[in-house]
């Protein structure tokens, strides 16, 4: 018998005295459940929150967005109120196009709800986002995701600031260590170790910090990096993550999922993976993967609902 899907409901909070439930990347009975409980019968239409790494938060559409920013702690994003017949997206001022494109590319939950052929309908006056010609040609979000400004598309690519963290001299080396890095910043920490190895860490909020891999994480001692709390891996030349006896499987599943366009710049998904030190009581040892498609099946085989 498969064991239960926990529920990615990522808080819950009161509302004019009402339970409302914020999920995280839903599935599609998630969706489902948010219009048909619905306290003030809202069952058409529910809003969501997209980022730019394809994770979606979604709840009652009786709560704006900026609302649920405050009270649900949710980051900001692109504002998409979500309906099976129109999407509406409402940009802010940070998303450009790049952005705009990676996000629906990125995302997989979205699409457990509509299809890629469901109409849109782009602001940009109310959060002061850029326009661009092209979001005039834009009917469906197939149509996002095949974008070809190429000028702006480069333009934007361009502007892209590098999100270096801190440095640290210990010894005569010199140590740089990366937030939430894009590729360049990648190879560049491959590169400064003879390995070309590198480790990093998911941190409870999801941010994803790398280092060399020669330097192991209690030598670290960055900035405010606290490497006892979050997922810590390393990349060399297999995936390992160490759950430190924080996380059960599901739990580790759920944040490389979050993650996994980020992690995919980081290293190969055909490597094989090893998570270690995980707090489940059925499972002895580690979990042993051939790769990324192999742990999906594992998650689909052993934690997904049966619906008879």
């Amino acid at each position: 018998m498969k064991r239960l899907i926990k529920s990615e409901l990522y808080k819950a909070i009161t509302y004019i005295e009402e339970h409302i439930e914020i999920y995280i990347n839903p599935t599609e009975k998630e969706f489902n459940n948010i219009l048909k409980d619905s306290p003030f019968n809202n069952t058409i239409d529910l809003r969501g929150m997209l980022l730019r790494d394809g994770t979606l938060y979604i709840w009652d559409s009786e709560i704006p967005h900026n609302g649920m920013i405050g009270m649900g702690g949710i980051p900001n994003g692109i504002h998409l109120t979500i309906s099976k017949k129109l999407l509406i997206i409402y940009l802010i001022s940070e998303v450009d196009l790049l952005y705009f494109k990676e996000a629906f590319v990125n995302t997989t939950s979205l699409y457990n709800f509509i299809g890629k052929e469901v109409s849109v309908y782009i602001n940009c006056n109310i959060y002061n986002a850029k326009k661009y010609d092209v979001y005039g040609k834009i009917n469906t979000v197939n149509d996002i995701i095949n974008i070809e400004d190429e000028e702006n598309l480069k333009t934007a690519k361009r502007l892209i600031k590098s999100d270096f963290y801190d440095s640290r001299d210990p010894g005569s080396d010199f140590i740089e260590v990366f937030k939430n890095p894009n590729n360049v910043e990648v190879d560049k920490v491959r590169n400064s170790n003879a390995y070309k190895s590198l480790n990093g860490l998911i941190t409870p909020t999801n941010d994803i910090f790398i280092w060399r891999g020669d330097l192991l994480p209690e030598q670290l001692n960055i900035g405010t990096i606290n490497v006892n709390s979050g997922l810590l891996f390393s990349f060399f030349p297999d995936w390992i993550f160490n759950a430190n006896a924080q996380y059960d499987f599901l739990m580790v599943y759920n944040m490389l999922q979050m993650r996994k366009a980020l992690l995919t710049v980081i290293g190969d998904m055909t490597k094989t993976i090893t998570i270690t030190g995980t707090t489940d009581t059925d499972h002895v040892g580690d979990f042993n993967f051939d790769n990324w498609t192999s742990m999906d099946d594992y998650y689909t085989a052993n934690y997904t609902e049966v619906i008879e």
